[in-house]
């Protein structure tokens, strides 16, 4: 067919008888190749050519099994066909191979405490093209010790074509554990003396046996008990691993010495004294024992304790005391060896030597005493006058005023009736009698009376009096005064000579019953002092008896009246009064015994017998004090009170004598001796005693002539 441009053609066919028997020629087929298994299979294309026609190419293919599933060969064949059924054939060989091994991952080496879990993991593995097999082979290699050693996991990774893959896992074992101890003995302290308890330690071990070694140290302290014992135990594994433990024993001496020592005791203080020796023990060591001795003093060397104290010591400083006390005591008291011969409670009687009461009072006993310790033992002498005649502070010895005893015809010599008290011209009674009545002869020579008189016309009526006279006079040194003196006898009894004479120095009266309210005030009469107030054997003009009397005025009211006048007093005196002069004696020692001692110088207010003059022989100088005359003499002591000098006057009627003067407080203490010499007949000794030096107080003077004391009061005022 022709065509031309716009189409239009025309058909010529020719019939052609064509004849092909040529093949078809390739013009290329795919090279053979090999390829991994994982490698993507290219499969390209053949091409042919014919000579006349085109070709057809077709492939067939043919997969020849390898000795594996992934090893193959893709056997292509290729067939060129033309149009005339003429055909060639080519061939592709494409082989498949599985020549790559396996990846094979493991687990990571390790290292592990033979005690601790071993994780045995598993390997895995990846082929790039089949199946994998993952073999293991463990292999343990013995270390140096039980808990030391090796395991070597050698995985092997096989794929189905036998390619593998080897890798090798290490786990390292060991034994870097040391034993811990399961027990270790506690530390303790003990005392030396205690049983130490070695008890063993225990351990245990992560992977195996135990050794436990110990190595005990000791460790000196600052004495023989005190130290310490370390032990240092060693646990070991069989891997030599070791872990150590101290137990500290402390090893004290606190305990200290049982100490023994002598037993308290008392002794008297003349008695020996045992100082036995304390003994000690200790539970670890020696001892050591000390002693102080301390005597604990009292107020009385005779009596104190001796403190012994032991301390026993160990060699650590532990000490023990225990003190042991010795009484040292005075219980006997002390011995009378001496009582001048008079026994205990024996009565010494002493008579009345004289009207005006003098008495001789024995000195009081010197007591000798003996003390079995107390050289000091001391005595203590009081004397106590008992009865209502004792001196006072400021009386030395008292009178009783009596009524005028009668005339053998029942009258006074002056024939009137007894009375003792006379007011002349009086509203009232002109006679009264005495009822009572004292005199207090005081130690400064003064003296008062008190009188307590009744009417003779009134029983219910009466007067106390008061009368207060100056010192008293020889008859001499009455005389001797300015002016005229006198003196009164009314009946010529008595000696005047022998009066003493004074002047009333104030008096008065305090009327009682019916004269309850009336008052006098006497006054001496005559006031000139022609006669005074006189004293002595018939010195009261009504008989010739130790006596008084006196002329005085009066002034005052009487039942309501004023009135004045004068009157007389009169009176017998009875100066020998009894009362008991009771010595008692103490002789103690320091330690407070005492002995008693005690005996009565009675007065017995009875006259000396007759011709008793009180001589001793000198055998009986030092024997017990008698009643008798005292040749001592005290005419004054002067003045009295005194702050200064006093003047003691002292006469005898024997020829001489040796006296010896002391003052003495009023318990018999001695204070001085202010004379020791001769007293001469009718030649009067003035003893002058100086008291400026001494204290306020009463103190006593005496004079002694061996046993014969005459005893004066004296005042002290300073």
């Amino acid at each position: 067919t022709a065509m031309d441009e716009c189409g239009n053609g025309s058909t010529f066919e020719q019939i052609l008888t064509l004849t092909d028997n040529v093949a078809p020629v390739f013009d290329s087929v795919p090279a053979d190749y090999t390829i991994e298994c994982d490698q993507d299979i290219t499969y390209d294309d053949a091409t042919a050519s014919d000579n006349c026609s085109g070709a057809e190419v077709t492939v067939e293919q043919e997969i020849v099994e390898g000795d594996c599933p992934q090893s193959y060969q893709i056997v292509r064949t290729f067939t060129a066909t033309d149009n005339c059924d003429n055909s060639t054939t080519a061939t592709q060989t494409i082989t498949v191979q599985d020549t790559t091994a396996p990846e094979l991952t493991i687990p990571a080496d390790y290292t592990v405490e033979c005690s601790d879990d071993m994780p045995m993991e598993a390997a895995s593995a990846t082929d790039n093209c089949g199946m994998v097999s993952i073999s293991e082979v463990q292999t343990i290699t013995a270390g140096n010790c039980t808990g030391n050693y090796t395991v070597t996991r050698a995985f092997t990774a096989t794929d189905e074509c036998g390619n593998t893959t080897s890798a090798t896992q290490t786990i390292t074992v060991q034994d870097t554990t040391a034993p811990e101890f399961t027990s270790v003995p506690a530390d303790y302290t003990v005392e030396c003396s205690d049983d130490m308890p070695m008890d063993d330690a225990m351990a245990s071990d992560n992977c195996g046996e135990v050794t436990i070694t110990v190595e005990a140290v000791t460790t000196a302290g600052d004495c023989t008990g005190n130290y310490t014992i370390t032990r240092t135990f060693t646990a070991t594994d069989d891997c030599g691993n070791n872990s150590m433990a101290t137990q500290t024993i402390t090893v004290q001496d606190t305990t200290a010495p049982e100490l023994t020592i002598p037993a308290d005791y008392t002794a008297e203080c003349d008695e020996e004294l045992f100082l036995d020796d304390a003994s000690a023990t200790d539970n670890c060591g020696t001892v050591e024992i000390t002693l102080e001795e301390v005597t604990v003093e009292t107020e009385c060397d005779q009596e104190y304790s001796i403190e012994r104290t032991f301390t026993a010591t160990d060699d650590c400083g532990n000490s023990s005391s225990a003190t042991q006390i010795i009484t040292v005591q005075d219980t006997t008291a002390p011995m009378i060896t001496d009582a001048g011969g008079l026994m205990n409670g024996e009565v010494v009687e002493v008579c009345c030597e004289s009207l005006e009461g003098g008495v001789t009072i024995p000195a009081a006993i010197t007591l000798s005493i003996m003390d079995n310790c107390d050289e000091d033992a001391s005595v203590a002498y009081s004397e106590e006058c008992i009865g209502g005649n004792c001196p006072t502070e400021t009386v030395e010895s008292w009178c009783d005023v009596l009524n005028p005893a009668v005339m053998p015809d029942g009258q006074t010599c002056d024939n009137y009736d007894v009375h003792s008290l006379r007011l002349f011209n009086f509203a009232g009674s002109e006679f009264y009698t005495t009822v009572e009545g004292r005199v207090a002869n005081h130690y400064d020579g003064t003296k008062t009376y008190t009188v307590t008189v009744v009417s003779a016309d009134d029983a219910n009526a009466g007067w106390d009096i008061e009368l207060s006279y100056g010192q008293f006079m020889t008859w001499q040194e009455w005389i001797d005064q300015p002016g005229a003196q006198s003196y009164k006898s009314d009946c010529g009894l008595g000696d005047h000579t022998t009066w003493m004479y004074t002047m009333l120095e104030s008096g008065s009266a305090e009327g009682w019953g019916n004269y309850a309210g009336s008052s006098l005030t006497f006054s001496h009469q005559p006031a000139s002092g022609y006669f005074g107030f006189q004293l002595g054997e018939g010195a009261n003009n009504k008989n010739g008896n130790y006596g008084f009397s006196q002329w005085m005025y009066y002034t005052g009211t009487f039942m309501g009246d004023a009135v004045s006048g004068s009157g007389d007093i009169f009176g017998d005196l009875d100066c020998c009064l009894p009362y008991d002069l009771e010595r008692s004696y103490v002789a103690s020692d320091c330690a407070g015994n005492e002995t008693s001692f005690d005996y009565t110088v009675r007065l017995t207010g009875e006259d000396c017998a007759e011709g008793n003059d009180g001589d001793i022989s000198d055998e009986q100088e030092d024997a017990v004090l008698t009643a008798g005359k005292n040749p001592i003499k005290v005419l004054s002591l002067q003045p009295n009170p005194t702050s200064d000098m006093s003047t003691l006057v002292l006469s005898t009627d024997e020829e001489m004598i040796k006296i010896r003067v002391t003052v003495t407080t009023m318990s018999g203490a001695e204070v001085m001796t202010v004379f020791n010499g001769n007293l001469v007949n009718s030649w009067p000794t003035n003893v002058e005693i100086p008291v400026n030096n001494l204290e306020s107080g009463m103190y006593q003077v005496r004079a002694q002539f061996k046993q014969y004391v005459t005893t004066k009061k004296l005042l002290v005022t300073n």
